[in-house]
Protein backbone atom coordinates (compact mmCIF):
# COMPACT_ATOMS: atom_id res chain seq x y z
CA UNK A 1 0.00 0.00 0.00
CA UNK A 2 1.24 3.40 -0.89
CA UNK A 3 0.06 7.31 -0.28
CA UNK A 4 1.71 9.44 -2.78
CA UNK A 5 0.39 12.30 -1.56
CA UNK A 6 -1.64 13.91 1.02
CA UNK A 7 -3.26 17.48 1.42
CA UNK A 8 -6.11 18.67 3.69
CA UNK A 9 -8.04 21.53 4.22
CA UNK A 10 -9.59 22.77 7.67
CA UNK A 11 -12.34 24.75 7.26
CA UNK A 12 -14.45 26.97 9.61
CA UNK A 13 -17.74 28.34 8.92
CA UNK A 14 -18.27 32.27 10.73
CA UNK A 15 -21.85 33.37 11.96
CA UNK A 16 -21.88 37.14 11.65
CA UNK A 17 -25.23 37.51 13.68
CA UNK A 18 -27.70 35.03 15.19
CA UNK A 19 -29.22 34.43 11.80
CA UNK A 20 -28.95 34.95 7.92
CA UNK A 21 -29.08 39.06 6.31
CA UNK A 22 -28.61 40.42 10.09
CA UNK A 23 -24.26 41.30 9.53
CA UNK A 24 -25.02 44.00 11.73
CA UNK A 25 -25.04 47.83 11.63
CA UNK A 26 -21.46 48.03 12.80
CA UNK A 27 -20.51 47.11 9.91
CA UNK A 28 -18.02 49.94 7.69
CA UNK A 29 -20.11 51.63 5.00
CA UNK A 30 -17.89 49.65 2.34
CA UNK A 31 -18.53 46.40 3.57
CA UNK A 32 -22.31 47.18 3.77
CA UNK A 33 -23.26 47.21 -0.19
CA UNK A 34 -21.84 43.23 0.71
CA UNK A 35 -23.88 42.55 3.34
CA UNK A 36 -27.06 44.76 3.78
CA UNK A 37 -28.30 45.51 0.14
CA UNK A 38 -30.12 42.43 -1.75
CA UNK A 39 -28.60 43.83 -5.11
CA UNK A 40 -25.01 43.16 -4.10
CA UNK A 41 -23.83 41.80 -6.78
CA UNK A 42 -24.87 44.47 -8.92
CA UNK A 43 -23.92 47.10 -6.60
CA UNK A 44 -20.23 45.78 -6.01
CA UNK A 45 -19.51 45.42 -10.00
CA UNK A 46 -16.22 46.83 -9.72
CA UNK A 47 -14.91 44.53 -7.65
CA UNK A 48 -15.62 41.57 -10.35
CA UNK A 49 -12.31 39.52 -11.29
CA UNK A 50 -12.82 38.46 -15.00
CA UNK A 51 -9.09 37.06 -14.81
CA UNK A 52 -6.66 35.89 -11.88
CA UNK A 53 -3.64 36.48 -14.24
CA UNK A 54 -4.55 40.49 -13.58
CA UNK A 55 -1.87 41.99 -11.51
CA UNK A 56 -3.05 45.52 -10.67
CA UNK A 57 -5.62 46.27 -7.40
CA UNK A 58 -9.38 46.40 -8.94
CA UNK A 59 -10.47 49.80 -8.54
CA UNK A 60 -13.37 49.69 -5.86
CA UNK A 61 -11.66 48.29 -3.12
CA UNK A 62 -13.31 46.08 -0.14
CA UNK A 63 -10.17 46.00 1.75
CA UNK A 64 -9.19 43.49 4.68
CA UNK A 65 -5.85 44.58 6.52
CA UNK A 66 -2.85 42.54 6.12
CA UNK A 67 -4.76 40.32 4.40
CA UNK A 68 -5.28 42.04 0.58
CA UNK A 69 -8.60 42.78 -1.48
CA UNK A 70 -11.98 41.21 -1.61
CA UNK A 71 -13.63 40.22 -5.30
CA UNK A 72 -15.88 38.70 -6.67
CA UNK A 73 -14.84 35.88 -9.14
CA UNK A 74 -16.71 35.71 -12.45
CA UNK A 75 -14.99 32.72 -13.44
CA UNK A 76 -16.81 29.61 -11.06
CA UNK A 77 -17.20 26.26 -10.97
CA UNK A 78 -20.00 24.92 -12.55
CA UNK A 79 -21.45 23.57 -9.11
CA UNK A 80 -22.08 27.55 -8.10
CA UNK A 81 -24.46 29.29 -10.48
CA UNK A 82 -25.80 32.80 -10.50
CA UNK A 83 -29.68 32.33 -9.94
CA UNK A 84 -31.41 35.07 -11.81
CA UNK A 85 -34.59 34.40 -9.96
CA UNK A 86 -34.23 35.13 -6.32
CA UNK A 87 -35.29 38.78 -5.73
CA UNK A 88 -32.53 38.87 -3.04
CA UNK A 89 -29.18 38.58 -4.71
CA UNK A 90 -27.79 37.60 -1.26
CA UNK A 91 -29.19 34.19 -1.36
CA UNK A 92 -27.59 32.68 -3.98
CA UNK A 93 -24.53 30.03 -3.40
CA UNK A 94 -21.98 32.41 -4.05
CA UNK A 95 -19.77 34.50 -2.12
CA UNK A 96 -16.41 37.31 -2.39
CA UNK A 97 -12.95 35.98 -1.91
CA UNK A 98 -9.55 37.26 -1.26
CA UNK A 99 -8.15 38.02 -4.18
CA UNK A 100 -4.98 36.80 -3.11
CA UNK A 101 -4.58 33.61 -0.39
CA UNK A 102 -2.15 34.28 2.74
CA UNK A 103 0.30 32.14 1.81
CA UNK A 104 1.33 29.72 4.92
CA UNK A 105 4.17 27.28 5.98
CA UNK A 106 4.97 24.86 8.91
CA UNK A 107 8.61 23.78 9.92
CA UNK A 108 9.63 21.49 12.60
CA UNK A 109 13.09 20.29 13.56
CA UNK A 110 14.68 22.84 10.92
CA UNK A 111 12.80 21.58 7.78
CA UNK A 112 9.27 22.48 5.90
CA UNK A 113 6.33 19.98 6.86
CA UNK A 114 3.64 21.64 5.13
CA UNK A 115 2.79 24.58 2.69
CA UNK A 116 -0.66 25.76 2.82
CA UNK A 117 -2.95 29.01 1.38
CA UNK A 118 -5.49 30.44 3.57
CA UNK A 119 -8.94 31.53 1.82
CA UNK A 120 -11.21 33.68 3.14
CA UNK A 121 -14.96 33.26 1.15
CA UNK A 122 -17.68 36.13 2.54
CA UNK A 123 -21.43 34.84 2.05
CA UNK A 124 -23.38 38.03 1.45
CA UNK A 125 -25.86 36.34 3.46
CA UNK A 126 -23.75 36.59 6.70
CA UNK A 127 -21.24 34.28 6.94
CA UNK A 128 -17.37 33.70 6.57
CA UNK A 129 -15.65 30.60 5.88
CA UNK A 130 -11.97 30.47 6.49
CA UNK A 131 -9.88 27.14 4.43
CA UNK A 132 -6.64 26.80 4.97
CA UNK A 133 -5.18 24.20 2.66
CA UNK A 134 -2.71 22.27 3.77
CA UNK A 135 0.24 20.23 1.58
CA UNK A 136 2.07 18.04 3.41
CA UNK A 137 5.49 17.62 2.34
CA UNK A 138 8.09 15.28 4.22
CA UNK A 139 7.73 11.30 2.95
CA UNK A 140 8.16 10.10 6.45
CA UNK A 141 4.67 11.74 6.95
CA UNK A 142 3.59 9.54 4.22
CA UNK A 143 5.31 6.60 5.36
CA UNK A 144 1.80 4.79 7.23
CA UNK A 145 -2.01 5.73 8.15
CA UNK A 146 -0.21 6.29 11.55
CA UNK A 147 2.14 9.03 10.48
CA UNK A 148 -0.49 10.51 8.37
CA UNK A 149 -3.05 10.74 11.00
CA UNK A 150 -0.48 12.17 13.26
CA UNK A 151 0.67 14.48 10.51
CA UNK A 152 -2.45 15.57 9.97
CA UNK A 153 -3.25 16.55 13.58
CA UNK A 154 -1.00 19.21 13.12
CA UNK A 155 -2.65 20.76 10.74
CA UNK A 156 -5.57 21.00 12.95
CA UNK A 157 -6.49 24.90 14.10
CA UNK A 158 -7.81 23.83 17.75
CA UNK A 159 -5.06 21.91 19.04
CA UNK A 160 -2.83 24.07 21.13
CA UNK A 161 -0.29 21.13 21.97
CA UNK A 162 1.13 21.11 18.57
CA UNK A 163 4.78 20.90 17.58
CA UNK A 164 4.66 22.49 14.37
CA UNK A 165 5.46 25.95 14.02
CA UNK A 166 3.50 27.77 10.74
CA UNK A 167 4.85 30.85 9.45
CA UNK A 168 3.13 33.95 7.19
CA UNK A 169 3.41 37.42 6.72
CA UNK A 170 0.98 37.92 9.81
CA UNK A 171 3.55 36.02 12.07
CA UNK A 172 5.11 33.46 13.24
CA UNK A 173 3.72 30.86 15.71
CA UNK A 174 1.55 27.86 16.63
CA UNK A 175 -1.18 27.62 14.26
CA UNK A 176 -4.34 28.44 16.14
CA UNK A 177 -2.30 31.98 16.89
CA UNK A 178 -2.35 32.54 12.74
CA UNK A 179 -5.92 31.43 12.92
CA UNK A 180 -6.44 34.56 15.79
CA UNK A 181 -4.87 36.66 13.42
CA UNK A 182 -6.60 35.75 10.56
CA UNK A 183 -9.95 36.11 12.15
CA UNK A 184 -8.99 39.82 14.27
CA UNK A 185 -7.79 41.17 10.66
CA UNK A 186 -11.17 40.68 9.44
CA UNK A 187 -13.18 41.99 12.51
CA UNK A 188 -11.08 45.34 12.68
CA UNK A 189 -11.65 45.70 9.02
CA UNK A 190 -15.37 45.00 8.74
CA UNK A 191 -16.47 46.91 11.79
CA UNK A 192 -16.23 50.26 13.37
CA UNK A 193 -16.37 48.11 16.80
CA UNK A 194 -14.01 45.41 17.12
CA UNK A 195 -15.70 43.99 20.27
CA UNK A 196 -18.58 43.14 18.18
CA UNK A 197 -19.12 38.90 18.35
CA UNK A 198 -19.25 36.47 16.03
CA UNK A 199 -19.60 33.11 16.58
CA UNK A 200 -16.76 30.74 15.64
CA UNK A 201 -17.81 27.27 14.60
CA UNK A 202 -16.18 24.20 15.28
CA UNK A 203 -13.66 23.08 12.28
CA UNK A 204 -14.50 20.82 9.39
CA UNK A 205 -11.55 18.33 7.64
CA UNK A 206 -11.61 17.28 4.40
CA UNK A 207 -8.56 15.08 3.06
CA UNK A 208 -6.74 14.27 -0.10
CA UNK A 209 -4.78 11.37 -0.55
CA UNK A 210 -3.51 9.92 -3.76
CA UNK A 211 -2.87 6.44 -2.72
CA UNK A 212 -3.91 2.59 -3.02
CA UNK A 213 -4.93 2.23 0.49
CA UNK A 214 -8.58 1.00 0.32
CA UNK A 215 -11.69 2.74 1.72
CA UNK A 216 -12.27 0.79 4.72
CA UNK A 217 -8.82 0.76 5.60
CA UNK A 218 -8.93 4.82 5.69
CA UNK A 219 -11.86 5.36 7.37
CA UNK A 220 -10.94 2.78 10.32
CA UNK A 221 -7.89 5.15 10.62
CA UNK A 222 -9.71 8.51 10.82
CA UNK A 223 -12.84 8.19 11.29
CA UNK A 224 -15.15 7.17 15.06
CA UNK A 225 -18.48 5.39 14.72
CA UNK A 226 -20.64 5.79 10.81
CA UNK A 227 -19.51 6.88 8.02
CA UNK A 228 -20.81 7.21 4.27
CA UNK A 229 -19.10 5.20 1.12
CA UNK A 230 -19.57 6.53 -1.70
CA UNK A 231 -17.99 4.89 -5.01
CA UNK A 232 -17.02 7.79 -7.43
CA UNK A 233 -16.93 5.63 -10.95
CA UNK A 234 -19.60 2.95 -9.71
CA UNK A 235 -19.83 1.93 -13.45
CA UNK A 236 -16.60 1.17 -14.26
CA UNK A 237 -13.36 3.64 -15.03
CA UNK A 238 -10.02 1.79 -16.23
CA UNK A 239 -7.93 3.91 -14.07
CA UNK A 240 -10.28 5.20 -11.74
CA UNK A 241 -12.33 2.64 -10.50
CA UNK A 242 -11.09 2.04 -6.78
CA UNK A 243 -11.43 5.96 -6.44
CA UNK A 244 -13.83 6.93 -3.51
CA UNK A 245 -15.22 9.15 -1.01
CA UNK A 246 -16.04 8.80 2.55
CA UNK A 247 -18.22 11.23 4.84
CA UNK A 248 -18.84 10.87 8.36
CA UNK A 249 -19.28 14.12 11.69
CA UNK A 250 -15.60 14.07 11.56
CA UNK A 251 -15.03 15.45 8.28
CA UNK A 252 -14.43 13.76 4.47
CA UNK A 253 -11.84 12.16 3.23
CA UNK A 254 -11.18 11.17 -0.57
CA UNK A 255 -8.98 8.20 -2.20
CA UNK A 256 -8.09 9.01 -5.67
CA UNK A 257 -6.04 7.21 -8.57
CA UNK A 258 -1.70 7.40 -8.32
CA UNK A 259 -2.43 7.77 -11.98
CA UNK A 260 -3.95 10.61 -11.76
CA UNK A 261 -2.09 13.96 -12.51
CA UNK A 262 -1.56 16.36 -9.81
CA UNK A 263 -3.79 19.12 -11.08
CA UNK A 264 -6.07 16.28 -12.53
CA UNK A 265 -6.52 15.55 -8.49
CA UNK A 266 -6.10 18.49 -6.85
CA UNK A 267 -9.11 20.13 -9.65
CA UNK A 268 -11.55 17.09 -8.57
CA UNK A 269 -10.75 17.52 -5.31
CA UNK A 270 -11.59 21.31 -4.80
CA UNK A 271 -15.21 20.42 -6.34
CA UNK A 272 -15.13 18.04 -3.79
CA UNK A 273 -14.45 20.42 -1.12
CA UNK A 274 -17.09 22.79 -2.99
CA UNK A 275 -19.85 21.01 -1.81
CA UNK A 276 -18.71 20.04 1.28
CA UNK A 277 -18.62 23.46 1.97
CA UNK A 278 -22.42 23.92 1.08
CA UNK A 279 -23.21 20.97 3.22
CA UNK A 280 -21.51 22.56 6.48
CA UNK A 281 -22.83 26.05 5.65
CA UNK A 282 -26.28 24.82 5.25
CA UNK A 283 -25.89 23.08 8.68
CA UNK A 284 -24.60 26.18 10.65
CA UNK A 285 -27.46 28.17 8.96
CA UNK A 286 -30.12 25.70 10.58
CA UNK A 287 -28.52 25.63 13.79
CA UNK A 288 -27.84 29.41 13.98
CA UNK A 289 -32.02 29.68 13.07
CA UNK A 290 -32.37 26.88 15.94
CA UNK A 291 -30.77 28.47 18.47
CA UNK A 292 -33.01 31.62 17.57
CA UNK A 293 -35.84 30.29 17.62
CA UNK A 294 -35.70 28.36 20.97
CA UNK A 295 -34.32 32.12 22.61
CA UNK A 296 -37.39 33.63 20.39
CA UNK A 297 -39.96 30.79 22.28
CA UNK A 298 -38.23 31.94 25.94
CA UNK A 299 -39.31 35.27 25.15
CA UNK A 300 -42.79 34.44 23.78
CA UNK A 301 -43.49 32.58 26.76
CA UNK A 302 -42.08 34.48 29.18
CA UNK A 303 -44.31 37.78 27.73
CA UNK A 304 -47.38 35.75 27.77
CA UNK A 305 -47.40 34.64 31.24
CA UNK A 306 -45.94 38.38 33.07
CA UNK A 307 -48.79 40.41 30.67
CA UNK A 308 -51.84 40.49 32.82
CA UNK A 309 -53.98 42.63 29.79
CA UNK A 310 -55.23 41.05 26.57
CA UNK A 311 -52.44 40.70 24.26
CA UNK A 312 -52.59 42.46 20.86
CA UNK A 313 -51.43 42.89 17.62
CA UNK A 314 -48.86 45.03 18.66
CA UNK A 315 -47.89 42.81 20.73
CA UNK A 316 -46.92 40.77 18.37
CA UNK A 317 -44.22 43.27 15.98
CA UNK A 318 -41.57 42.86 19.01
CA UNK A 319 -41.15 39.40 18.33
CA UNK A 320 -38.95 38.12 15.39
CA UNK A 321 -39.97 34.42 15.66
CA UNK A 322 -40.38 34.63 12.10
CA UNK A 323 -38.67 36.08 9.09
CA UNK A 324 -39.89 35.78 5.75
CA UNK A 325 -36.03 35.95 4.20
CA UNK A 326 -35.45 32.15 6.09
CA UNK A 327 -38.09 30.11 4.60
CA UNK A 328 -37.14 31.52 1.49
CA UNK A 329 -33.22 31.38 1.76
CA UNK A 330 -33.72 27.77 2.67
CA UNK A 331 -35.74 27.07 -0.80
CA UNK A 332 -33.02 28.88 -2.57
CA UNK A 333 -30.41 25.99 -1.34
CA UNK A 334 -32.23 23.33 -1.56
CA UNK A 335 -32.78 24.81 -5.61
CA UNK A 336 -29.18 24.98 -5.79
CA UNK A 337 -28.67 21.53 -5.68
CA UNK A 338 -31.44 20.34 -7.32
CA UNK A 339 -30.34 22.15 -9.95
CA UNK A 340 -26.77 20.58 -10.12
CA UNK A 341 -25.84 17.94 -12.05
CA UNK A 342 -26.50 14.49 -11.47
CA UNK A 343 -22.74 13.25 -10.82
CA UNK A 344 -22.76 16.40 -8.13
CA UNK A 345 -26.55 15.73 -6.55
CA UNK A 346 -24.89 11.95 -5.54
CA UNK A 347 -22.17 13.25 -3.76
CA UNK A 348 -24.30 15.50 -2.07
CA UNK A 349 -26.21 13.40 -0.79
CA UNK A 350 -23.57 10.92 0.60
CA UNK A 351 -21.74 14.10 2.65
CA UNK A 352 -25.46 15.40 3.86
CA UNK A 353 -26.14 11.31 5.27
CA UNK A 354 -22.18 10.56 6.50
CA UNK A 355 -22.44 14.25 8.03
CA UNK A 356 -25.27 14.14 9.51
CA UNK A 357 -27.31 17.10 8.23
CA UNK A 358 -30.50 15.61 8.45
CA UNK A 359 -30.14 16.22 12.28
CA UNK A 360 -29.49 20.01 11.68
CA UNK A 361 -32.52 20.37 9.77
CA UNK A 362 -34.94 18.34 12.65
CA UNK A 363 -33.95 20.43 15.28
CA UNK A 364 -35.33 23.17 13.53
CA UNK A 365 -38.28 21.21 13.06
CA UNK A 366 -38.64 20.35 16.24
CA UNK A 367 -38.37 23.72 17.44
CA UNK A 368 -41.22 25.14 15.05
CA UNK A 369 -43.09 22.59 16.61
CA UNK A 370 -42.30 23.83 19.93
CA UNK A 371 -43.22 27.10 18.82
CA UNK A 372 -46.70 26.30 17.85
CA UNK A 373 -47.51 24.96 20.75
CA UNK A 374 -46.91 27.79 22.33
CA UNK A 375 -48.31 29.41 20.27
CA UNK A 376 -51.79 27.99 21.02
CA UNK A 377 -51.43 29.37 24.49
CA UNK A 378 -52.70 32.68 23.51
CA UNK A 379 -55.93 34.11 22.01
CA UNK A 380 -57.31 32.67 19.46
CA UNK A 381 -57.16 35.46 16.80
CA UNK A 382 -53.55 36.18 17.39
CA UNK A 383 -52.64 31.81 17.21
CA UNK A 384 -54.32 32.02 13.91
CA UNK A 385 -51.79 35.11 13.16
CA UNK A 386 -49.05 33.53 14.43
CA UNK A 387 -50.04 29.91 12.24
CA UNK A 388 -50.39 32.02 9.06
CA UNK A 389 -46.58 33.55 9.49
CA UNK A 390 -45.11 30.36 10.37
CA UNK A 391 -46.85 28.25 7.43
CA UNK A 392 -44.20 28.89 4.75
CA UNK A 393 -41.28 28.04 6.95
CA UNK A 394 -43.53 24.38 8.12
CA UNK A 395 -43.99 24.13 3.92
CA UNK A 396 -40.52 24.28 3.28
CA UNK A 397 -39.13 22.01 6.34
CA UNK A 398 -42.11 19.36 5.03
CA UNK A 399 -44.02 19.58 8.32
CA UNK A 400 -47.14 19.33 6.20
Amino acid sequence: MICNSAYVVQTQVISMSNRPFHAGKELRPIFRPIFNSSNCFDDMRDSKLYDWRHKDELPSKPFIRNLGQICFNVIREEFSEYDPRLEDQRMNHLHFELRKPLFLKATFDGQTQADGKAFIHFYPSGYIVIHLAIALKQQQNLQSLNSLHQAIRETRPMRSDSRWIWSSRLGTGKLPKIVELIRENIYQSLYTNFSTSNKHNHWHSALKLITTYDAKRVANRFFKGKYDLFNLWPHGHSDYSDEYLLSSKQGVACGLSPYRSRHSALRFFWRISDLYEFVILKSHIYDDYAEFLRSEIANLKDFRLSTLRKLTREDMSQFSVYDPQIPQYFAALDRHIRSAKPFYRRIYSSISSGTGFDEHREKVKKLVNEWEAEVKQWEHGLSVLWKKVISPLRSILRLG
